[in-house]
């Protein structure tokens, strides 16, 4: 998140997690928290090599979602009116109730069932991956890819969501969505 807000210039910064000083990902940790879109475990530490919830994904794309729109962004889930998702699994006193039901409506995070979310589950790479094309507006191409990944045959549920979030392109925002440039 933090290459994409920047363009690949994240800037240079002081830990303010005791976990983080020697972090190789110390400073797009640090852009991250200070623009409001991830908090730290504790209040002095980040858990920099832990593992992330659904919970806490949603979260972290509920709030990505409120700074773009509140930043006049043309993205359509800034302009998308959608009722919220309730699962069987999320109680309306969970911590993230609110954030799982904002980005399930609006099809960023899906539920792993037609009722049932798994908040504390941790969240794959791959469903990283898709969450992140969502927020970015990231269009997965289906032709002209070369495989990039011995791992992922072409079949797999991810394969375009993984294959365009890895390749290094050119694009243009088109009503909020991102376009390959040729």
């Amino acid at each position: 998140m933090a290459r994409n807000l920047t363009n690949n210039d994240i800037p240079n910064a002081n830990a303010k997690f005791t976990d983080t000083v020697t972090h190789d990902a110390k400073n797009a940790i640090e852009y991250v928290r200070t623009a409001g879109l991830f908090n730290g475990t504790t209040a002095t530490t980040f858990n920099p090599n832990g593992l992330i919830t659904r919970a806490q994904m949603a979260t972290v794309a509920a709030r990505w979602i409120e700074k773009q729109c509140a930043e006049g962004h043309d993205a359509a889930f800034c302009t998308a009116v959608s009722p919220g998702i309730s699962f069987k699994d999320v109680e309306p006193s969970h911590w993230a109730a609110i954030e799982i039901s904002k980005v399930s409506g609006l099809g960023i995070m899906t539920g792993v069932s037609a009722d049932t979310f798994k908040p504390n589950d941790y969240l794959t790479r791959a469903q990283a991956v898709k969450v992140l094309n969502q927020l970015f507006t990231r269009q997965p191409k289906t032709q002209g890819l070369t495989m990039k990944f011995s791992d992922i045959p072409s079949n797999y549920w991810a394969f375009f969501e993984i294959q365009v979030a890895s390749i290094v392109h050119e694009y243009t925002l088109e009503q909020g969505v991102e376009k390959w440039q040729q």
